[in-house]
């Protein structure tokens, strides 16, 4: 089952948080997946080149939630087909929206809850 199983699984909580925190960055990329469904958009069409508000702003949202959930910057960019710096513009702009935008944290509310 574990490659040290014999040695116990008290001494094998390193081995065991590697395998929680993969589960947690599959989990977060699901749930992202599921609120681009949710808002009625395709996968493959949100991560095309599009500059509808909605579409910019949901991209946000996700960056933001896959960075937050153990996603490195770099990784997110690949999955998204962006530039790293795109992620991070992404991330800054959703720490914006969210303090000011009151259709912004409506549409963030109905992300989580997706």
């Amino acid at each position: 089952m574990y490659k040290n199983q014999h040695i116990g699984p008290w001494l094998m909580v390193g081995f065991l948080n590697e395998v929680g925190e993969s589960y947690s960055k599959t989990v977060a990329l699901n749930q992202c997946e599921r609120a681009v469904i949710n808002f009625g958009y395709s996968w493959d069409t949100f991560k095309e080149r599009n500059r509808k508000r909605e579409l910019i702003d949901l991209r946000s949202c996700v960056c933001k939630h896959l960075t937050t959930n153990g996603w490195t910057v770099t990784r997110a960019a690949e999955l998204l087909s962006l530039h790293h710096a795109s992620i991070i513009h992404h991330r800054k702009k959703f720490d914006d929206l969210i303090e000011y935008d009151y259709e912004f944290r409506k549409m963030y509310q109905k992300f989580i809850t997706s």
